[in-house]
Formats: C-alpha cells, structure tokens, sequence
C-alpha cells in the first residue's frame, strides 16, 4: 500500500528510536550486547539517565554521584553510535 507521499507505509513506520537498550544498540553496531556493556563498562559509549530514575547503591540506599549507579536499564543514545561510527572511519 502507497499512501499520499508515495512511500510505502511499512517504511513509515520503521522510525529509529534515539534511545536504545543494550540488545538493540549492539544490533544497531552488529556486535555482541556484552561488547555494548563493555563498552558501557569501560567509559566508550555514556548510558543515558532519564529524569526521575531513582538510582540505588548496593544495599539500597540512593546515591547521588555517577559512580556509585546501579543501572537498572542502560539507555544509550544513537547519536553515540553514530559518533563510534565515525571514530572508526577515522582511524
């Protein structure tokens, strides 16, 4: 099916999101979703906190300083994928 602009409406629909999970940035990348949480790990790719996220150190407290997060669901954004990209092209 065709609609008014003349693409099709599957096309439409597959709209990239900004924010990836783990699973998906590592499909977006064609690696492995451990390589992503290495990556994640070792400084390479930044997760993103959304607003309101409450983050707990072991035990339970809340914590206010980014290194003693515990992230329950790692977001990352495409933008830094696309920016790993391009470092590669680079080298």
């Amino acid at each position: 099916m065709v609609n008014m602009v003349g693409t099709s409406s599957k096309k439409q629909s597959a709209i990239l999101p900004r924010l990836m999970g783990v699973r998906e940035a590592a499909q977006y990348l064609s690696i492995s979703a451990w390589t992503v949480r290495d990556w994640v790990k070792a400084g390479l790719l930044r997760p993103v906190a959304l607003p309101g996220s409450i983050r707990r150190a072991r035990g339970g407290r809340v914590v206010a300083r980014p290194e003693d997060y515990i992230l329950n669901r790692v977001l990352i954004d495409r933008r830094d994928l696309d920016a790993l990209i391009e470092l590669g092209r680079e080298q």
